[in-house]
């Protein structure tokens, strides 16, 4: 890629058909207003320097983001502007998701997991003390969810948090995201270039290969994001400029050549022919056309 700075990106959510919020490193936050076509530094609350490894909208323009040390930021106004909340937890805070204006999780270190159901202004702790680090999350409504991370561990809840119980993937694997789009299918991607596929709720698991001849090296594969528009058409990325789509559901999957060796961290998607990506060295990636043609913008 074309230099390297220190602006690194490490999440991007949509806030509409038009807005978007990108976070990393030292607490940056960037947001466009015309959908990707440009985008401006947002001011981070004062003394923050914590890096955000995550951010998460509902559909009123609430959002929260979330970091190291338990750094919490909320926004009200679809990111414009930040305040920091107290701090619920020391860990590090890795994933967070809403399902509806009010109600929403995070998950981090130690395998915690806190919820709010007023728009993230409370928050309840529902998991917390284990030895595992939790670093991805889906929820489908106010009940039904699953949370995954380190030593292969995944967890589902169907009363919205109060229990979970332990779902057994098919092989050892740290989990890094995962997307469900309703009570049965889902995937979730970590170590090794793994995809997984479930199409029963997690019950079981499909492993789906990365498209033969483009693999990427199984000693530093990692995927970091997956976005899903529906049950055919979705984006897998990671380490080594890595982007996959497929339009089966995942049975193959196909290689998109964006011109970078940098982690892309982050995706997200408008329709399936539209996807924003993120990556550590300050790129924002953007393509309108499946990822046949990409256009490159750098955070500075």
């Amino acid at each position: 890629m074309r230099g390297q700075d220190n602006n690194v990106l490490n999440a991007v959510a949509s806030v509409s058909d038009s807005v978007m919020v990108a976070v990393g490193a030292g607490g940056l936050i960037v947001r466009s207003g015309d959908a990707g076509s440009t985008w401006q530094h947002v001011k981070s609350p004062a003394g923050l320097s914590d890096d955000l490894y995550a951010v998460a909208f509902a559909e009123n323009g609430t959002g929260l983001s979330v970091g190291e040390n338990g750094a919490m930021l909320r926004t009200t106004d679809g990111g414009i502007s930040w305040s920091k909340l107290p701090h619920q937890a020391t860990e590090a805070l890795m994933g967070v998701c809403f399902v509806n204006r009010r109600t929403g999780w995070v998950v981090g270190g130690h395998d915690l997991v806190l919820k709010t159901t007023d728009g993230g202004r409370r928050w309840k702790t529902q998991r917390s003390k284990g030895s595992n680090d939790l670093r991805a999350l889906s929820f489908i409504n106010e009940r039904t969810g699953w949370v995954a991370g380190a030593r292969s561990m995944i967890l589902l809840t169907t009363d919205g948090g109060t229990s979970w119980t332990p779902l057994a993937p098919p092989f050892p694997r740290f989990f890094f995201a995962m997307q469900f789009l309703d009570e049965s299918t889902g995937w979730i991607v970590g170590g090794y270039g793994e995809i997984l596929r479930t199409t029963n709720g997690g019950s079981t698991w499909i492993r789906q290969n990365l498209t033969e001849g483009t693999t990427i090296p199984k000693s530093n594969a990692y995927l970091y994001a997956v976005s899903f528009a529906d049950k055919l058409h979705g984006y897998v990325a990671g380490s080594g400029g890595t982007i996959f789509h497929t339009d089966n559901g995942g049975e193959t999957w196909i290689h998109l050549a964006i011109n970078t060796e940098n982690t892309v961290t982050g995706i997200t998607l408008h329709d399936d022919c539209c996807i924003w990506a993120v990556e550590n060295q300050g790129a924002i990636v953007s393509s309108r056309d499946y990822g046949h043609d990409w256009t490159w913008q750098r955070v500075r």
